[in-house]
């Protein structure tokens, strides 16, 4: 068990991310991976047995695209069940803002659990980002864009490979009467 910044910096370390612990050691960024590409992480420790992770959507929002953005943003607050959507106007960023407490300030963080709310944390944003994306391009609006959330999971996790030769040639068995 460890200290929130020093277990940020070992799940990191881990991962082999580039990371940068601030001078006073009680904040760390770093560029985590996504399905959806890099995602600029922030972690600050707020007290001894507490701290919170802020992963971004690493597209600046224009002044023009808050009004959709921030309906968008209320919107997700109250479908999400796993930390919170904020804006950050200094960088004109959104981000996923994630609290975590130790119960035991004398025992620390546990990397599992934290790398754990990572993960929960990377995943709820992966499927947040095309929402986002639909509403920043005018797409959609922000009802429609939170309305097609989760309409993608019917769709197969994986396709096959099709550089490799024997899916190339699955449709063609011998035998098959359609190939004759």
């Amino acid at each position: 068990m460890e200290n929130f910044i020093v277990s940020l910096e070992t799940i990191f370390s881990e991962q082999e991310l580039i990371m940068q612990i601030n001078e006073d050691g009680d904040a760390i960024k770093s560029l985590a991976r996504s399905e959806k590409g890099a995602i600029p992480v922030f972690g600050r420790a707020l007290t001894a047995n507490s701290g919170f992770v802020i992963l971004y959507y690493p597209v600046r929002i224009t002044e023009a695209q808050r009004p959709k953005v921030f309906e968008l943003l209320a919107r997700l607050y109250a479908r999400t069940p796993f930390g919170n959507f904020m804006y950050d106007f200094e960088s004109n960023l959104i981000g996923l803002q994630i609290y975590l407490h130790a119960e035991d300030e004398a025992v620390g963080f546990d990397n599992e659990e934290v790398e754990t709310q990572l993960k929960f944390g990377m995943m709820e944003l992966d499927v947040m980002i095309p929402a986002i994306q639909n509403v920043t391009s005018s797409q959609l609006s922000p009802e429609q864009a939170i309305e097609q959330i989760g309409e993608d999971d019917n769709m197969p996790e994986e396709k096959p490979d099709l550089t490799d030769p024997k899916n190339r040639l699955l449709d063609f068995l011998p035998g098959d009467p359609q190939n004759n």
